[in-house]
């Protein structure tokens, strides 16, 4: 688990506790709430319609505690036969209580707190429906403000803006022209415009200039120029001479 995650989970935890001190997993019956078997365990789990789960085994009645996983989801275990299997309360509370003539397959949030599997805090879905719902409460985050996110938004527009649609080909092609040798800095935007110059001044760079235009590899550096993300400008120095070029 990166620190994000560890991060996220922890403020799951406190919101898990303030929404459990409102539904406690206690016996006695909350207001309004109605128990039903769980298909395929009749006799021995009933849900609520609250999202608590009870057990009947050896002729005794208790609540399950149910564990947060990581993404923020309660999930109880449940056994059949002696054998153990894992569920997620909000998927048992739609099986029991919602109707779903369409088949559809997920079950989502309509509020967004996950852990909140009240039978009215949930609806059938589809998986782009529920992907989709999930950007627009801002349970799921994008660009930059994902916690995974390793580019700026700035930066993901730029590499959308240069991508060619419908090129599979992201393999380097065969070289056609000489070797210009090698070049460093620790400025992106004059490196880049240094391998430009030097490959547009070259006698024998026609295929490769078709390339990184064909490409818009251009438009990278009028980008990084609106962005300052550089000096444009250079000097060339030989390593092995300690002159400039």
């Amino acid at each position: 688990m990166t620190e994000a995650e560890k991060l996220q989970y922890e403020q799951y935890k406190l919101a898990y506790a303030a929404f459990i001190a409102l539904y406690p997993f206690e016996l006695e019956d909350l207001d309004g709430e109605i128990w039903a078997d769980i298909k395929g365990y009749e006799g021995f789990y009933q849900e609520s319609t609250f999202g608590r789960t009870k057990s009947f085994w050896y002729g005794r009645e208790k609540i399950l505690t149910p564990k947060l996983h990581t993404g923020g989801y309660l999930r109880v275990v449940l056994y059949n036969g002696g054998r153990p299997k894992d569920f997620y309360v909000h998927k048992l509370v739609a099986e029991t209580f919602l109707p779903n003539p369409n088949n559809l397959p997920e079950v989502n949030h309509i509020v967004g707190m996950k852990f909140n599997c009240h039978v009215s805090n949930l609806v059938w879905s589809t998986s782009s429906d529920n992907v989709q719902h999930a950007y627009d409460t801002g349970l799921q985050k994008s660009g930059e403000d994902h916690y995974e996110s390793l580019l700026t938004n700035d930066e993901i527009r730029l590499i959308r803006k240069i991508h060619v649609k419908r090129d599979k080909n992201f393999s380097a092609a065969e070289p056609t022209m000489a070797d210009i040798g090698m070049l460093a800095s620790t400025d992106i935007l004059a490196i880049d415009q240094a391998c430009c110059d030097l490959v547009w001044s070259a006698a024998d760079s026609k295929d490769l200039r078709e390339r990184i235009e064909s490409r818009r590899g251009l438009h990278q550096l009028t980008a990084m120029r609106a962005l300052n993300m550089g000096n444009p400008q250079y000097e060339l120095i030989s390593i092995d001479q300690g002159a400039k070029i």
